[in-house]
């Protein structure tokens, strides 16, 4: 392995990090975009050289962060380095690319972790505390308007929301999980896209009607429900990891019935906008389809729906 070409291209891929760094952190507008590709250095970079690679390029362009942007950039580096380096091993290793989101979207998960002990034990930053005091400023505004306009208004209601409101703080967990599922996949398609145009590869997802989890999700999701019930009390930390436990595999579940929806109009050669309305009535209506679309994915799992279907098909 030629050492020259190794910094060579970390210091291309360091350039265009911190470059993408100040577009964030400068450019509220473009950031929403950037944010997604910070994580693709690391990915590049750690495909070709592995993990050390990328771990020093993280070292390097994460000290040259904290002296010419804050250093309160230094706990993004962190997370966008852990997500890039965990896709960017997979990928070398050659793993098939759910397998790679799954290890990116892990790797997010954690940077996450470190992330909140960073800004919670360095930066006296407590994020239950500040989304309450938010939350609460909120609704106290809000209050003070209506009162202001001399609007009547249900003062039972009110407080009912702002409970509903405060209830979501138990969820931060699985939030964090969406949003690094949600990352690993932008920063794995921009990184697959980027490799095939540089290197004449092939490296694509399979068609998402192929996408199923393991049959085990069913028992884990029958856990996370047992525990709900087991425990009421929201700040014992069984009911937390039970709540954030059905949340999280719940959403597993409901991607699992869009899936096998996009399989059933393949396979029945139906109109291929149906399950571009479905998603479209999911996200604008999700409590009338959630729990369909969850059921769903129950049955898809736990009856192997698709290859029932293929084999009716091939007799």
């Amino acid at each position: 392995m030629n050492q020259s070409n190794i910094v060579k291209d970390g210091a291309i891929n360091g350039l265009v990090f911190l470059l993408l760094m100040l577009i964030t952190i400068f450019f509220p507008i473009i950031n929403f975009i950037t944010v997604f590709l910070l994580p693709v250095p690391f990915v590049l970079m750690t495909r070709k050289y592995g993990w050390k690679a990328g771990a020093i390029l993280f070292v390097i362009v994460g000290i040259i962060s904290a002296f010419l942007l804050t250093y309160i950039s230094v706990p993004l580096v962190l997370l966008v380095a852990i997500g890039g380096i965990a896709i960017g091993a997979s990928i070398r290793a050659e793993s098939s690319p759910y397998e790679t989101w799954a290890a990116g979207a892990a790797g997010f998960a954690v940077g996450f972790g470190l992330l909140f002990l960073v800004t919670q034990f360095v930066f006296q930053v407590n994020w239950m505390d500040a989304i309450n005091q938010g939350i609460e400023d909120s609704f106290s505004t809000s209050e003070e308007f209506i009162q202001t306009m001399q609007i009547n208004f249900d003062e039972e209601t009110l407080e009912l929301a702002r409970e509903q409101a405060k209830s979501l703080v138990s969820l931060i967990p699985t939030f964090m999980m969406i949003i690094s599922i949600v990352m690993a996949l932008l920063a794995q398609w921009v990184s697959y896209r980027w490799i095939n145009r540089k290197e004449d590869t092939s490296y694509r997802f399979p068609k998402f009607r192929y996408l199923t989890f393991p049959t085990s999700l069913i028992w884990y999701y029958l856990v996370a429900i047992v525990l709900t019930w087991m425990n009421t009390d929201p700040s014992d930390t069984l009911y937390l990891a039970g709540v954030n436990l059905y949340a999280m595999i719940g959403l597993l579940l409901v991607v699992q019935g869009i899936s096998f929806i996009v399989f059933y109009v393949h396979h029945k050669k139906w109109p291929k906008f149906i399950p571009f309305a479905i998603v479209a009535g999911l996200v604008l209506f999700p409590f009338l389809l959630l729990y369909p679309l969850r059921i769903l994915g129950i049955i898809d799992l736990g009856f192997q729906l698709r290859s029932r279907l293929s084999n009716q098909g091939d007799q």
